[in-house]
């Protein structure tokens, strides 16, 4: 039995606790913020192309850069976390995307808006990959259905992006048929992104100060820190109200396995660590995901569900602004 092994059989041995819910709550963060930012940008729209003069099949590229940002900063996160670890990660995702949602409400131009946004994309798009894998380390195996249970936050990231906009936009912009629109007569969007920074910013200091949050021990493991690995494993149990028989004296034992790093190994530049990474993806690994039809049917419904419904929500309020014009 390899040592991972062994830190993910201590794991389950203290069970669901104290830690595992605070965690959810912080985690599911990122979910709301994901779909916060999503709602919010695409309710801006209208707004934009009034204050900028910009023609409504362009200002769409709004959304668009939002999704550039979000899927950079899926693949950069996702690898990054293994690099500087989840923790710093964690925390980073929302800070990014508080500071750049507070900076485009101050965008003097449509252009600056895509960037600002493109940008806050960056951070945004980090929270599923680095949450999600975080969330799955410190969770027991019989409370697995719990990562599906961080999907309530979406939801309910949508609706209060929509019923701040809804208190915001239609008291502070410009009607739609006037043809000069000033920003002092048209702040309603810039209220409604500058509300979801602070919010976003909120969230930040929640999992910054309110909560102590451990590096993976996985992590620790895998950079050759095995005794920082263990007193993490006791500090979650110790949350927790339990006790655990993890020690290093056990790991020790095992010795000789692959999550041993050499000295050598240790001192690998960025640019190796990456190479590293990205070289543990393969068609193998999704092969099990269409081993027979049922779970193969399953793969691509989901998948074309999240390639599809994603976009639309992104501009469905725009598409339903001009239906009723």
């Amino acid at each position: 039995m390899g040592k991972s092994k062994v830190i993910n059989l201590a794991v389950q041995d203290i069970g669901m606790g104290k830690y595992q819910w605070q965690l959810f709550v912080l985690c599911g963060f990122g979910w709301l913020a994901d779909n916060l930012w999503l709602q919010g940008v695409a309710l801006t729209l209208p707004s934009l192309s009034v204050e900028f003069g910009i023609d409504e099949s362009y200002v769409r590229f709004t959304t668009c850069s939002l999704f550039v940002g979000l899927c950079v900063g899926a693949v950069f996160w996702g690898t990054a976390s293994d690099m500087i670890g989840r923790r710093l990660a964690f925390n980073l995702t929302l800070l990014i995307t508080g500071v750049f949602g507070l900076a485009a409400g101050g965008s003097p131009s449509w252009v600056g808006v895509c960037a600002l946004f493109a940008c806050l994309g960056l951070g945004v798009g980090g929270n599923l990959p680095v949450d999600g894998a975080l969330f799955l380390e410190f969770l027991p195996f019989a409370s697995g259905n719990l990562l599906t249970m961080l999907s309530i936050w979406w939801p309910l990231g949508t609706l209060i992006g929509s019923m701040i906009a809804w208190g915001l936009i239609p008291n502070f912009s410009c009607d739609p048929a006037t043809q000069i629109c000033t920003k002092e007569n048209n702040m309603g969007w810039r209220y409604l992104v500058i509300t979801l920074g602070a919010l976003t910013f909120v969230m930040f200091l929640c999992r910054f100060f309110l909560f102590h949050l451990y590096e993976s021990p996985k992590f620790l493991l895998s950079r050759g820190r095995q005794e920082e690995a263990v007193a993490t494993v006791h500090a979650i149990a110790y949350k927790n109200g339990t006790k655990t028989w993890l020690t290093s004296e056990i790991l020790n034992e095992i010795g000789g396995h692959p999550e041993e790093v050499a000295p050598d190994q240790q001192k690998l530049s960025s640019t190796e660590i990456v190479k590293r990474q990205l070289s543990k993806f393969s068609a193998q690994r999704i092969a099990p995901l269409f081993v027979n039809k049922k779970l193969g049917f399953t793969t691509s419904v989901s998948g074309r569900e999240k390639l599809v419904t994603k976009p639309q929500e992104g501009f469905k309020p725009d598409v339903c602004h001009q239906s009723t014009r």
